[in-house]
């Protein structure tokens, strides 16, 4: 009976151990949204090691005297710490659960945030380059009107050049 209670001493500690393991991957997971309950919980996990601690000593000098009545006490102090650690267990994994939903959440909402900021990137592109097509189209429709203009004033030239050299010619000649 009593190699049964160390063993499931044992089971306690390899439960406690895992507890441990559980509340670094929820800290690493959640940060500073969940620091308050986590030390609550590692004030009972504390609590909890040092009744088991306790329990152990007991056990131990109990077992020297032999008493039937220290191993029944110790098996109802056992089942409390089993019911306790139980109940930890399960609000860590409840805790765990909350957080992940968070996170999703605020993943959805970040990937949502970059759709749109890439669409606005897109349709801001699309406006620059054709601000660039139509001030090129500008440029170039400029170059063709100077060069009309040109050809517009250097006709009347010519003519006026041609009659001078004709007046001058026939008063001459």
């Amino acid at each position: 009976m009593i190699s049964s209670l160390r063993t499931k001493n044992e089971n306690l500690e390899h439960e406690l151990c895992s507890l441990r393991q559980k509340i670094s991957e929820q800290e690493k997971l959640n940060g500073s949204h969940v620091d308050a309950e986590m030390n609550a919980l590692r004030s009972e996990k504390k609590r909890l090691e040092e009744l088991v601690a306790t329990i152990r000593n007991e056990q131990q000098q109990k077992t020297d005297s032999g008493g039937v009545e220290a191993v029944t006490e110790l098996k109802a102090q056992k089942t409390k710490l089993e019911e306790k650690l139980a109940s930890v267990s399960a609000e860590l994994e409840d805790l765990q659960h909350k957080a992940s939903n968070a996170a999703g959440v605020e993943l959805i909402t970040l990937l949502d945030e970059k759709h749109s900021l890439e669409t606005l990137v897109a349709f801001l592109e699309t406006e620059v380059q054709r601000y660039k097509d139509t001030a090129h189209e500008q440029r170039i429709r400029a170059l063709d009107l100077t060069h009309e203009l040109r050809e517009v004033l250097f006709v009347p030239f010519v003519y006026f050049i041609n009659f001078v050299f004709h007046q001058l010619a026939t008063c001459y000649l």
